[in-house]
């Protein structure tokens, strides 16, 4: 912290205006792209994702998400051929499929 700030910062928004410092909270949010990463406008930090799920797939990015069980998709019926995929779970709890 500057010797500026000892008094307090002056935010504006996630960012001091005095000194520079970004704070986790109060951030501009917009969408990156026409990708579902989002960032903040104003500091530029990443703040997460929106995706537009339909089923198991993101409409925007093409990220798919599967409630497995037994080799099968609860949600879309998807067979699993476990060999080709490798499973990750996200932090939602659905597994994410890569290639």
């Amino acid at each position: 912290m500057k010797l500026v700030c000892l008094t307090g910062h002056q935010w504006a928004g996630c960012t001091c205006t005095r000194c520079g410092k970004v704070r986790d909270t109060q951030h501009e949010v917009v969408r990156q792209g026409d990708g579902c990463k989002l960032r903040c406008q104003k500091c530029g930090l990443p703040v997460g994702f929106e995706h537009d799920w339909e089923g198991c797939a993101c409409q925007r990015c093409g990220e798919e998400r599967h409630r497995w069980l037994g080799g099968k998709c609860i949600a879309c019926n998807l067979r699993d051929d476990s060999s080709y995929f490798i499973h990750v779970c996200d932090s939602a709890g659905f597994v994410v499929k890569a290639r």
